[in-house]
């Protein structure tokens, strides 16, 4: 699962878009509000519980060549045997 804390997603997000910050994170919290709602009716997962996933990423911490190559091993590692 690929995260990071809700400023720098609004930050990215307006930067994307050419969103004033405000309206980003109004947005952002709207969308992410609609698709915790629909994952929790369609497949009663809780999509904020980290507990679910096999591996969680603050891609805030790493430029995207950075995250690439951190996932890349990490597959790597999965189809080697490598992982328990």
């Amino acid at each position: 699962f690929l995260t990071a804390p809700l400023e720098a997603r609004v930050m990215r997000i307006a930067a994307r878009d050419g969103l004033a910050v405000e309206e980003a994170r109004e947005a952002t919290r709207l969308r992410e509000g609609i698709e915790r709602e629909r994952f929790m009716r369609l497949y009663g997962i809780d999509v904020s519980d980290l507990s679910i996933y096999d591996v969680v990423l603050n891609t805030e911490l790493f430029d995207p060549d950075g995250t690439a190559r951190i996932l890349k091993r990490i597959v790597e590692e999965y189809r080697s045997g490598g992982a328990t």
